[in-house]
């Protein structure tokens, strides 16, 4: 298999495990000791399957982008999926033998524990310049890649050219290529948090709206009631399906409809006096204000504040 090949299937791969934290869509889930695990024999069956899209591995020494791959989930995820991982990929590696056997189970190793002490002694310190400092990881990672070489037991003419042969990707391509998968990975984090933090907060706001003791209506700029609180209905003594949709302007009650015409027309106004219900025929006092919301100086709708003072 050719370099470019090698290079462009290598690449599909890594960009795909940057979507694992997708799966589960709660950052509390993703930090469970079970998924640390699951992701361990995720990225260990990742790393068997680039090194069987290598290249120059008629040699028995063959390069791909383990070390990428490597790197990235060492100073991106747990330490348990990395030693995980580890396993596999020296393991799998000492299976294919080959004069590069020992050196490549060093590279696998060695990314590894340079990754965990990046993450634990240097990124978790980090605020800014993020992409920068993993730029730099990935190149140091790489140097050492490259070092790793002397260890090979041939010739050292073979161990320069190869080492001539692979710098320029293996400098340049590879680091660009941690501090790009890193990125997508923490922005992909970043958004997990944020959706979650909106579901919680949108939760904890349900709630409240519905154990307030006080009735709550949304309506639109026709007068249409768009939602309600439980303690609404429970104030007109019908249901959701009644009262979501109903258009508050064929109410028959005069005052109110003199009311509804002014906060239509973009005025705070406040009904207050008796009121039977329109579906249930229900009697009873309301103190109701009336308060129009603006989007861009453009009315829109507005909100009821519904006092049951009978």
């Amino acid at each position: 298999m050719n370099l470019s090949t090698v290079l462009v299937l290598n690449v599909i791969i890594l960009l795909a495990i940057t979507t694992t934290n997708n799966l589960w869509g709660k950052k509390s889930t993703i930090n469970k000791f079970y998924v640390k695990i699951i992701y361990g024999f995720i990225f260990g069956g990742v790393i068997i399957l680039l090194m069987n899209l290598a290249w120059g591995s008629d040699t028995g020494v063959f390069y791909d982008s383990r070390t990428v791959l490597i790197a990235v989930v060492s100073s991106m995820y747990s330490v348990y999926s990395t030693i995980i991982m580890v396993i596999f990929g020296a393991a799998y590696r000492i299976y294919l033998g080959g004069l590069g056997a020992t050196a490549g189970v060093i590279t696998i190793i060695g990314t590894g524990v340079l990754g965990i002490v990046y993450k634990k002694f240097i990124l978790i310190r980090i605020k800014k310049k993020i992409f920068i400092y993993n730029l730099l990881f990935g190149f140091v990672i790489h140097i050492f890649m490259l070092l790793y070489h002397f260890i090979l037991p041939v010739e050292m003419d073979f161990i320069l050219d190869r080492i001539v042969l692979i710098s320029p990707i293996v400098l340049t391509l590879y680091p660009i290529g941690v501090a790009i998968l890193a990125e997508i990975i923490r922005h992909n984090d970043i958004n997990i948090k944020s959706e979650e933090d909106l579901r919680e907060s949108e939760e904890r706001y349900r709630l409240l709206y519905n154990s307030m003791n006080t009735g709550i209506i949304h309506f639109d700029e026709k007068g249409i009631i768009t939602e309600s609180n439980e303690r609404f209905i429970e104030i007109m003594g019908s249901s959701k399906e009644d009262m979501v949709g109903l258009d508050m302007n064929i109410l028959p009650n005069k005052q109110l409809q003199k009311v509804l015409l002014e906060v239509l027309s973009g005025v705070p106004a406040r009904f207050l006096g008796a009121y039977k219900s329109y579906l249930t025929g229900k009697e009873m006092h309301l103190d109701v204000m009336f308060t129009p919301l603006f989007k861009n100086s453009e009315f829109y709708g507005g909100v009821g504040i519904v006092l049951d003072i009978t």
